[in-house]
């Protein structure tokens, strides 16, 4: 029984190796992660171009709620693509409908 039990064991390791891209997944959830940090700011200061704070500061519902309308929902989903600070101009006409779903060109939203 130990012998087929531990073919079985080595069996499910391999086809779990060959068939799951562990390292990719951990490389794209470690991006995801470190653009959340970096870039889904709030507390705007007075041109509105840079937030002082991230998910970390959230202390309090206002808080949230701003880190949510001012920095998160504006990163992860974008309608048109971003040119520069404060500028007016757009690119085409946005994303299609089937790149808008997508996050960091990487994955779907889920």
């Amino acid at each position: 029984s130990l012998p087929w039990a531990m073919l079985s064991l080595i069996l499910y390791a391999l086809v779990l190796l060959t068939h799951e891209t562990l390292h990719l997944n951990n490389s794209i959830e470690a991006a995801i992660e470190f653009d959340i940090t970096a870039n889904a700011n709030f507390a705007f200061s007075a041109p509105q171009y840079m937030g002082h704070k991230n998910y970390n500061n959230v202390n309090s519902f206002a808080d949230f709620w701003s880190w949510m309308t001012r920095g998160y929902v504006p990163l992860t989903m974008k309608s048109q693509h971003d040119v520069a600070e404060g500028s007016d101009v757009v690119i085409a006409d946005g994303y299609s409908r089937r790149d808008a779903g997508r996050y960091l060109w990487h994955n779907l939203k889920l």
